[in-house]
C-alpha cells in the first residue's frame, strides 16, 4: 500500500482527503526537548499535543519512544490509532515497544541479534 509521512500541515490536510494513502505523524514532547529545538511556545503546544489531528486524521502516530507515555498519545491509542515508536536503539527498548503493541522504528542495531 501507499503511505506518506508529512511535516507540513497543508499537505497533511490534503492527504487526509485521500483515503487510499496511509497517513502517519511523527511527534514528540517538544517541551522536554527544551532548547535543543528552536520553536515558538504555541508550536510546542500544538505539536506536542497533536492538536491538528482533526485535520490530518493520521492512521498512525509515531511518537518519540522516551515521550510515548504522555496522555495525548495514550488517548490516540485508545481511539484506535496505531502506535509507532521512534527511534529504538536497543533490544530492550524494542521488546518494550513490541510488548506494548506498538511498531518500532529502529536504528544503530540489528533487531535480529
Amino acid at each position: 500500500g501507499r503511505q506518506a509521512r508529512q511535516f507540513r500541515l497543508g499537505k497533511a490536510a490534503w492527504l487526509a482527503l485521500r483515503p487510499g494513502i496511509c497517513r502517519g505523524q511523527l511527534a514528540a514532547d517538544f517541551f522536554r526537548a527544551g532548547s535543543e529545538i528552536e520553536m515558538p511556545l504555541y508550536q510546542r503546544i500544538i505539536l506536542s499535543n497533536l492538536l491538528l489531528n482533526f485535520l490530518s486524521r493520521p492512521d498512525f502516530v509515531a511518537y518519540k519512544f522516551e515521550d510515548r507515555r504522555n496522555l495525548i498519545n495514550r488517548l490516540c491509542v485508545r481511539r484506535g490509532v496505531q502506535e509507532v515508536c521512534w527511534t529504538i536503539r536497543s533490544r530492550e527498548d524494542l521488546l518494550t515497544t513490541e510488548k506494548d503493541g506498538a511498531i518500532a522504528i529502529f536504528e544503530c542495531f540489528d533487531p535480529e541479534k
